[in-house]
């Protein structure tokens, strides 16, 4: 009987404990945004990130904050899934990051604004340029 026992215990432990590799997936699709851009002050205030439609229209997904090297946002979870995402802030005036995002469907993203990120001016802020 308690060969049975320690049979029985010792196939669940390895069950339980097994190291596979699987990748990890959720049921939702999110993301935290990473300065990692060496910058004088705050450069990166008011982040928004939105895509654009059908139409055309940039439309508001989240608000990010200030963003601080090193420190990733919150976590934001995307209501519905976008296959591109781009990012906005002010600075002197509004300003779109020319680097579009890529996000995994049902995974966390970490996007990360590098050194060699550059932006376009935005005079006059509109539905077609600007998150609403």
């Amino acid at each position: 009987m308690k060969k049975l026992l320690l049979l029985l215990f010792s196939v669940s432990f390895f069950v339980s404990c097994s190291d596979d590799p699987a990748e990890e997936t959720q049921d939702y699709t999110s993301y935290t945004i990473t300065l990692k851009a060496e910058t004088d002050g705050d450069v990166f205030t008011n982040v928004k990130s939105a895509y654009f439609n059908d139409k055309r229209e940039c439309i508001l997904l989240g608000e990010h904050g200030t963003l601080k090297y090193g420190v990733p946002t919150t976590e934001f979870i995307m209501p519905e899934f976008h296959d591109s995402i781009y990012l906005f802030y002010d600075y002197a005036t509004g300003m779109q990051l020319k680097s579009v995002f890529k996000p995994k469907k049902n995974a966390k993203n970490d996007f990360i604004i590098s050194d060699d990120a550059t932006g376009i001016f935005i005079r006059e802020k509109t539905v077609y340029n600007w998150p609403h």
